[in-house]
């Protein structure tokens, strides 16, 4: 796990090119505070900053093949390296580490592009080929770790953190404003091309971007498979095992983040396989009520044979979390639930466990939201009830002509969700005629949003990529910590779109029987039937994030550039008084929801407005990190 950088420039000195490098990794401490390293030739240099998980001692990187005129450097973890390197060892390479990484440029001696083909694991990696001079650059499959680039007339550049791109000069830290209004409707950036910052692009999962002398080539290496009916859910089991047996692997200490959900919990007793006690943790709210799920991850450690720490979050520790994460976090998901994570993140580092195993990507594999499941079924009826289908259509029709606030067409249903539409309105009042859209394309509804698969296939490309993925990593490196995500392997994904629907569909009104049913096999108790729960963040720890930095609000780079003062000034007031408002009715449960008290819509206004301005919040913050250091090096882009 680390932080990377590759740097193409075929007219640039070597030791101009290692300058660029050395300077921007050092950008990305927190990435990998055990040290920093770089390596140049010809037309391209590399450099990375480790966070040492295996082989801790060796496999420092850049590394090479035997005749060293390929070096590469990766950031991740390819977890069947070692039936890899038995394979390698078997045809003659020769190996001079212990870890991970160097099966990669072994196997791109022998199957050249095709190499990625074999890795299992999460990855970006940058491989300067110095036979043809080219530099080559690879995302993993579902989008787990982050690689952006940039370019300018000379030269390209790719590294793990837009700070770094900064900071080597080809990018200025402003914001794209079609691209910001997109997150703050949708609470992150559902844009799989594209980042926060004008200039810097994303590249995409599954995908290899080829750099010569005569240009740059995009190949898709990999694609989400068509589900079919070919498996069986005992195969299921069986993939699902193997993967969190393969993501074991570490030579540092490991612990499973628990909530009390499905997710979580299956890691947790799939562990047991290799630890009789694995070191579990939770988080609870000082004096929480229902958003509290310490209890409950508890007495399913007790039930498994082990223990759980717990984590008490207070206001205070809330504030503090957030000053901390909100300066390191180099793309923010305004997901008011990266707080907990990250104090859960940093308890972990601070009780020595540099990896932590949580149970992100299981709703989107494995069919877990509630509402996407009625909106897949919905959208199925057409077939066979015209008319009901023809008023669906309609309802969905006026929700687009009631609500267009700059919505771009990538963000297709996800921009219906209520508190989107909820944001989509505050947005809309917001912005001044002139910046109004900001020139975002008005998208109509996605045309292959025709079934539960198909909404389940956008959301892993959008939701788990851009958000729930993006979040574990950014957080997470935010407190130099390993996150992995065994339930988001692309393996155990493509066994599940193998068994028939009807065996992956909510049973009951249960969503992820799939999950469920392996829970019950392992621990008997009654999983079949217990409600979906997960992190949820009491609204009054977010209305107190948010009401502590209003002062700051008011002078916001991020409402200055997209919105009209004088209306971003009311909203804020808007705010106070609705934060009066809940502060009278915490006198009886400072943590409980009070929806209760002001109604349903009054809560999603409250909710999307929190949200919202979390948001800009978090944007702001995000700016100064990409500010600091100031930019060096080349120009920037043309």
């Amino acid at each position: 796990m680390c932080g990377i950088i590759g740097l193409y420039q075929p007219d640039g000195s070597v030791g101009d090119n290692l300058k660029v490098v050395e300077h921007a990794v050092r950008t990305m401490t927190f990435r990998g505070p055990d040290g920093h390293w770089s390596y140049g030739a010809g037309a391209g240099a590399l450099a990375m900053s480790r966070l040492s998980i295996i082989d801790v001692e060796g496999s420092n990187q850049p590394l090479f093949n035997e005749s060293h005129d390929i070096a590469m450097v990766c950031n991740g973890e390819i977890y069947n390296y070692r039936d890899l390197r038995s394979q390698l060892l078997a045809r003659g390479h020769q190996f001079s580490t212990d870890g991970d990484c160097e099966v990669i440029v072994h196997l791109y001696e022998d199957f050249g592009l095709n190499f990625v083909k074999h890795l299992r694991g999460m990855f970006a990696i940058a491989l300067l080929d110095q036979r043809d001079q080219t530099l080559l650059v690879i995302r993993d499959r579902l989008g787990i770790k982050p690689l952006y680039w940039a370019q300018n007339r000379q030269a390209h550049i790719f590294a793990s953190e837009i700070r770094a791109i900064v900071a080597a000069g080809f990018a200025q830290p402003e914001l794209a404003p079609d691209i910001a209004l997109g997150y703050l409707r949708s609470t992150f950036s559902v844009h799989s091309r594209s980042s926060l910052v004008k200039g810097v692009a994303r590249v995409e999962p599954g995908t290899i971007v080829r750099l010569s002398r005569s240009g740059a080539s995009v190949h898709r290496y990999w694609s989400e498979p068509e589900p079919h009916s070919a498996g069986t859910v005992q195969e299921v089991f069986h993939a699902l095992e193997e993967a969190v047996s393969v993501h074991q692997y570490s030579d540092v200490p490991a612990a499973v983040l628990l909530s009390g959900g499905v997710d979580s919990s299956v890691l947790a007793a799939l562990s047991r396989s290799y630890s009789p006690r694995p070191k579990l943790v939770t988080a609870g709210y000082e004096g929480a009520s229902y958003e509290d799920e310490s209890e409950s991850a508890q007495t399913f450690a007790r039930s498994i044979g082990s223990e759980v720490d717990r984590l008490t979050v207070t206001e205070d520790d809330i504030i503090e979390g957030f000053e901390q994460m909100s300066l390191r976090v180099d793309e923010p998901a305004a997901d008011p639930s990266s707080v907990v994570q990250w104090l859960l993140y940093r308890y972990a580092a601070s009780i020595g466990c540099r990896v932590v195993h949580t149970g992100i990507g299981g709703d989107e594999v494995f069919g877990g939201y509630t509402l996407w499941n009625q909106l897949g079924a919905l959208l199925e009826l057409p077939r066979g009830v015209p008319l009901l289908g023809k008023l669906t259509a309609r309802l969905v029709e006026h929700l687009i002509e009631v609500d267009r606030p700059g919505r771009s067409s990538e963000e297709g249903l996800l921009a219906y969700l209520p508190l989107a539409l909820s944001r989509g309105r505050i947005l809309r009042r917001l912005q001044s005629r002139s910046s109004r859209n900001c020139g975002c394309p008005n998208g109509d509804l996605a045309t292959s949003w025709h079934s539960c698969d198909d909404v389940y296939r956008i959301l892993r490309r959008l939701y788990l990529s851009n958000n729930g993925l993006l979040l574990g990593d950014k957080v997470g490196m935010a407190a130099s910590v390993e996150v992995r995500v065994p339930l988001a392997d692309h393996l155990l994904l493509e066994h599940v779109l193998a068994v028939p629907v009807e065996s992956r569909r909510a049973n009951g009104g249960f969503a992820k029987p799939i999950l469920r049913a392996i829970l019950q096999r392992q621990t008997g108790t009654g999983w079949e039937t217990k409600k979906k729960r997960g992190f949820e963040v009491p609204i009054a720890l977010l209305q107190h994030i948010v009401g502590s930095h209003v002062d700051e609000l008011l002078r916001s780079p991020t409402a200055s550039l997209l919105f009209d003062p004088a209306q971003w000034k009311i909203s804020l007031e808007h705010f106070r008084g609705m934060g009066r408002a809940a502060d009278a009715s915490r006198k009886q449960d400072r943590w409980r929801r009070y929806a209760w008290i002001i109604g349903a819509t009054s809560k999603c206004d409250m909710w999307g407005l929190a949200t919202l301005l979390y948001g800009v919040l978090c944007i702001d913050r995000a700016i100064q990190y990409w500010s600091t250091p100031p930019p060096f090096g080349l120009a920037a882009p043309q």
